[in-house]
């Protein structure tokens, strides 16, 4: 029975490792994908057993306990919204994703796991690039490609960007922008690395520029790949000399890309001409004025209950019952992150969702592997400065990309992994030997 009981718990593990790469290969461009690997690793999850170290190793683990605590705040809100229970609780549901850190965690327990799933992530953001490079080299239209269905109309046409078309597929651009800054930056990393694969990578690098700069027309795209450029220099660079040099040919770039490209300039004047078309003609019909607008409203919500928030759904609620002039678009968060747990959840959602962050970016500092270490802290940048213009834990894609960075950081950083992996090491010689 023993015989048994070790050569099954290893398979189990095994699956639910494919579905976690499953799950993270599609996250970026597939939903479907994405649902298959989540429900395959749900069922083995519950199939596992050993609930008891499980339960040990993520209450051991401060990155998955502070990851709990705003879970735990947004359903203690329940007992206090404004908001009917059925728009309570679809808020709820985008916070409970965060208790998934501590299950996955279990099946990334070693280096090779964790990278396996870090370039899972990285294949599954080429795919979805790979439609927009196709559109804007003119392949589609040479080849005949059939592709145009799966692009995204969220953002289109944008009116500020002068007929400016975006060519993002299966996703909208502001997940698309996210996605590939983050593919960037992995690529730059692991191009230092592994100088076998050092051409592609730079290759790859230099495709993720093209596509944000050139063939989108996302204005927190920008900042986010200026962001993984920079954060690429300073991690990865050692020398200050050298450091200082790349950080002044990075600034050069940025600055003669804004000169020199209308479609980049249009793309960040468009900010400032959107803000003060708000504030002076109170203009609420552009990316930027609905943000401000939203972030008015979300002040308000904070006013009224600084400590608690008003509790999950408040923000959705409060634009129905005010019949607000964007009651009927599909909107339930304030498109900024900070805000969105200010005004839902107070001050203690705003300290709790800073905290966890912080100390995951705390974490990542501590894990052993140059290329993990770099980007799980990368991806906690991204995330932290994406989340001013869009609540990007709210969001299903990205905020399933902060649990799994989480969970990596978790188990890249649990002593009782180490543990665990190290006996079963030693357990696969011994039998191995023994055969």
């Amino acid at each position: 029975m023993n015989l048994n009981t070790i050569a099954q718990k290893p398979n189990i593990e095994q699956v639910m490792l494919a579905c976690t790469g499953l799950m993270v290969f599609g996250m970026p461009w597939s939903s479907v994908l994405f649902r298959l690997g989540l429900y395959g690793f749900l069922c083995c999850f519950l199939l596992s057993g050993e609930w008891r170290k499980k339960l040990s190793v993520a209450c051991n683990s401060k990155v998955f306990l502070s990851a709990a605590a705003l879970s735990l705040l947004a359903v203690i809100s329940l007992s206090y919204t404004i908001a009917p229970m059925n728009l309570a609780w679809v808020d709820v549901s985008r916070y409970l994703k965060l208790l998934m850190v501590g299950a996955l965690m279990f099946v990334l327990d070693s280096r090779k796991k964790r990278l396996g799933i870090l370039f899972a992530l990285a294949a599954g953001m080429a795919i979805l690039m790979l439609p927009t490079i196709l559109d804007g080299s003119g392949m589609t239209t040479l080849f005949r490609l059939p592709i145009k269905q799966f692009a995204n109309q969220a953002y289109s046409i944008d009116h500020t960007s002068k007929g400016f078309a975006n060519l993002v597929y299966w996703r909208n651009q502001i997940a698309h922008g996210f996605f590939v800054s983050i593919l960037c930056f992995i690529c730059l990393c692991c191009a230092i690395e592994w100088k076998r694969y050092r051409f592609l990578l730079m290759l790859l690098a230099l495709i993720c520029v093209i596509d944000i700069v050139f063939f989108i027309y996302g204005r927190m795209a920008l900042l986010s790949l200026s962001t993984s450029l920079i954060l690429f220099a300073l991690l990865q660079i050692r020398s200050p000399r050298a450091r200082s040099l790349v950080l002044v040919c990075i600034s050069g770039f940025l600055i003669i890309t804004y000169f020199s490209l209308d479609v980049v300039k249009n793309r960040i004047e468009s900010i400032f001409s959107e803000t003060q078309a708000y504030y002076q003609k109170d203009d609420a019909s552009t990316s930027a004025g609905v943000r401000l607008h939203y972030w008015k409203i979300s002040l308000q919500l904070f006013n009224e209950s600084k400590l608690l928030g008003a509790g999950a759904g408040a923000f959705r609620h409060t634009l129905e019952m005010t019949q607000d002039q964007f009651s009927n678009e599909n909107h339930s968060h304030t498109h900024n992150e900070y805000l969105t747990a200010l005004s839902q959840y107070g001050l203690l959602g705003l300290v709790a969702l800073v905290s966890m962050l912080m100390l995951a970016y705390k974490h990542a500092r501590k894990v052993n592997n140059k290329v993990e270490r770099h980007c799980y802290q990368a991806i906690i940048v991204i995330f932290s400065l994406s989340s001013l213009t869009d609540s990007m834990l709210y969001n299903q894609d990205e905020g399933w990309t902060l649990v799994f960075v989480l969970a990596l950081i978790g188990a890249a950083t649990s002593k009782q992994l180490a543990t665990k992996n190290f006996h079963q090491e030693t357990s696969e010689t011994y039998q191995q030997l023994t055969i």
